[in-house]
């Protein structure tokens, strides 16, 4: 989280969003541990995590689902980047508001799940 921030200090938006997307997919590769299919594939990871969060009580519901859409969106983010469309103004305000999100879940998934010791 502190590389995306960083980033978005210095008016990396390209790399902002790369990093909070992955650090949002690396955290529900956390909690699931392993896919059933062998690994995760990254439109179909949020369905699988967001069943495990209800059930556990991981995320409340009106958070799990705004990190639904910023999941989303960040993954449409990454994927203008990685093929050189680039982001556009909105992108980069949504960013501004994806940045603290993304933080609350990594420290609501923290205080909820235990992780063995790391």
């Amino acid at each position: 989280m502190s590389v995306a921030r960083h980033a978005f200090s210095q008016e990396l938006y390209s790399a902002c969003a790369c990093e909070l997307y992955f650090a949002l997919f690396t955290l529900m590769r956390s909690v699931l541990t392993e896919s059933y299919r062998g690994r995760w594939k990254h439109l179909g990871i949020f369905t699988e995590f967001s069943k495990l969060c209800i059930e556990e009580g991981i995320i409340p519901k009106n958070l799990l689902k705004e990190v639904g859409q910023v999941n989303q969106d960040l993954y449409y983010m990454r994927r203008k980047v990685d093929y050189g469309e680039g982001l556009d103004t909105f992108d980069i305000e949504a960013l501004r508001d994806y940045l603290p999100l993304v933080e609350e879940v990594f420290k609501v998934v923290k205080d909820r799940v235990d992780f063995g010791g790391s």
